[in-house]
């Protein structure tokens, strides 16, 4: 079973004069757009509909671009109507973009924040949410709008449909028509409140151990990291060790390429946006020696 609805996307400006745009500043706009649809879907549905991003046509006017979601049910028995907590297609737009009855829309409630700071977040009991910002504003919001604001994905989308055509010169605004005669508008202005929040990286795991090190290269600068090799893999780590660093500044560290260092290290490993990423620091050099240069004799005093 399918259900679809239609909606225009639109550019406007003194650039698109000629009802023409760069499709390399187009296409990765539908592109982003259909995938914060399909992630908003997969959020407040999971796996129970899936939904596709058609383009219809273009339109006449600065350039505009007829959509249509279409929302496939995962069985037929599924229905709307009986089962109140799937969000169909027309629902979809109205929590992502427009708003509705009793619906705030990620993109209103955007513009809302300004790039103001969440303070608090709370849960009332009639299920929506009370945002509280850091200059004592709030706004009541229904709970799929909450559910949308924190994902990465679907604000990193936005930031592809909205913000970046409009910082190009000559394209002032940009808005969506659906067919019911809903409309959200956001001017080159309002545009900079649709970059994506930095994400920030999460510790995950941390351990210190001791191990035996060969210098790969060493960096004679503040705040460089050194290369080693732990006989398997090479590595870049900091060495935070002040008390080497002074010996090895004023010479009474004298060392070559592959010397072995004998080492406390911290291993932090941080989850991001792109997967893991793995840090090393150099807590304590607890010894140094050379590497081998010459044979060793089997010697013994007579």
């Amino acid at each position: 079973m399918e259900k679809s609805t239609f909606f225009t996307l639109k550019y406007d400006g003194f650039a698109l004069q000629n009802h023409e745009m760069d499709v390399k500043e187009l296409s990765p706009a539908l592109f982003a757009l259909g995938e914060a649809v399909e992630e908003a879907n997969r959020v407040l549905n999971g796996s129970r509909t899936k939904v596709v991003l058609n383009v219809r046509a273009f339109k006449d006017g600065s350039l505009g671009v007829d959509l249509n979601l279409v929302q496939d049910f995962a069985t037929q028995a599924l229905d709307l109507f009986n089962n109140k907590d799937v969000a169909g297609a027309l629902n979809l737009l109205e929590v992502l973009v427009y708003g509705g009855t009793g619906i705030t829309g990620l993109v209103k409630l955007i513009k809302w924040l300004k790039n103001r700071k969440i303070t608090n977040v709370i849960k009332l009991t009639s299920g929506n949410i009370r945002i509280e910002l850091e200059d004592d504003d709030t706004l009541e919001i229904d709970n799929k709008t909450a559910k949308l604001l924190p994902v990465v994905k679907i604000r990193r989308s936005l930031e592809a449909v909205i913000y970046k055509p409009l910082a190009r010169d000559g394209i002032e605004e940009i808005s969506f028509n659906s067919d019911s005669e809903m409309i959200e508008t956001i001017s080159k202005d309002e545009s900079r409140y649709f970059i994506s929040p930095e994400l920030q990286e999460k510790l995950i795991d941390e351990q210190e151990y001791e191990i035996s090190l060969q210098i790969i290269s060493a960096v004679f600068q503040e705040n460089n990291k050194w290369r080693f090799s732990d006989g398997n893999t090479n590595f870049w780590a900091e060495v935070q060790d002040g008390d080497f660093l002074r010996r090895v500044q004023s010479n009474n560290e004298a060392f070559a390429k592959d010397d072995i260092l004998r080492v406390k290290i911290i291993r932090k490993q941080f989850e991001t946006l792109e997967g893991l990423k793995t840090e090393f620091y150099i807590k304590k050099v607890l010894d140094h020696h050379s590497a081998l240069q010459n044979y060793q004799l089997p010697l013994s005093e007579a």
